[in-house]
Parts: structure tokens; C-alpha cells; sequence
């Protein structure tokens, strides 16, 4: 790669980065890997892609064939599953999962709880069950923001 200054974009580099996704076989594409191909600095293939979009659409070629070959050869077990589904969250994807707890097949009730300030429990405040005081807060299991 070239040191120094920034390279100046031409269409050659438009025509040459075409060509990279032909050139790769069964490597996996990446933006790093244009920058070697074009022998230029990574900061310039993101500079290029902000001012040029004939480059940008190149790159979201790019960075499309990308995750598709990780989906597909991380599933087909030709690549290791566990880099393919690393690299797949920086295309947005995510491994998530959700916890149902149950008992015996029924929902399990949820209680709600009283924050009750101290200056009401020093001077003998505290209510029955069946009075209702202004509480700080109350939480009833869930996120209420």
C-alpha cells in the first residue's frame, strides 16, 4: 500500500473493484480485503464510499455477498458456525432467546411491591393491606420506563 497521502479516486479503481468479487474464488469478501485488492488504506475505501456512489453501491454488493456466504456456509458446516454468526452481527443479525416461566403450565402470578419512605415506618405509617399510601415508586415485575 501506498503511504502518504490519500489516494485520488478514478475509475479505474470503480472498474477494478468490480472485478474483486470475480477475483476472490471462495474466500470470503470483506471490505479489508478491497482495500488490499486495490492497494489502498481501508480509511480510503470508506472516504471513497461517503463521496462516490457508484463505489458505495459497490460496497453493499460487497458487503451483501458477504453475508450470504456466512449464512450458507456457516449452516452447510463449511465454515465454523460460531465465526459465521460472529462476524453476521456486525450485518445487524443477533442470537436471542426467550425464557416463558411457567408452573405446571400456568403463568406464574406477579407480585407488586410497595416502597414505603422510612420516615413512615419510624413514625408507625405503615398501612394495613387494605389502606393505600403514596409510595416512592411501585414495582410490579415489569419495565416501565
Amino acid at each position: 500500500m501506498a503511504a502518504g497521502r490519500p489516494q485520488e479516486y478514478n475509475q479505474s479503481y470503480t472498474d477494478k473493484a468490480n472485478s474483486y468479487l470475480d477475483t476472490i474464488g471462495k474466500n470470503l469478501p470483506s471490505i479489508e480485503g478491497l482495500a488490499v485488492f486495490l492497494e489502498v488504506h481501508r480509511s480510503t475505501i470508506y472516504d471513497w464510499k461517503d463521496k462516490f456512489a457508484e463505489f458505495s453501491d459497490i460496497l453493499e454488493k460487497i458487503l451483501a455477498v458477504q453475508a450470504d456466504c456466512l449464512m450458507n456456509n456457516g449452516l452447510n458446516g463449511k465454515w465454523n458456525a460460531t465465526i459465521a454468526k460472529l462476524i453476521l452481527t456486525k450485518h445487524g443479525y443477533s442470537d436471542r432467546s426467550e425464557t416463558d416461566i411457567t408452573s405446571k403450565g400456568e403463568k406464574i402470578e406477579q407480585s407488586v411491591i410497595q416502597i414505603i419512605k422510612p420516615d413512615a415506618v419510624e413514625n408507625s405509617q405503615i398501612p394495613s393491606e387494605s389502606e393505600t399510601v403514596p409510595s416512592v415508586g411501585t414495582f410490579d415485575g415489569q419495565n416501565n420506563d
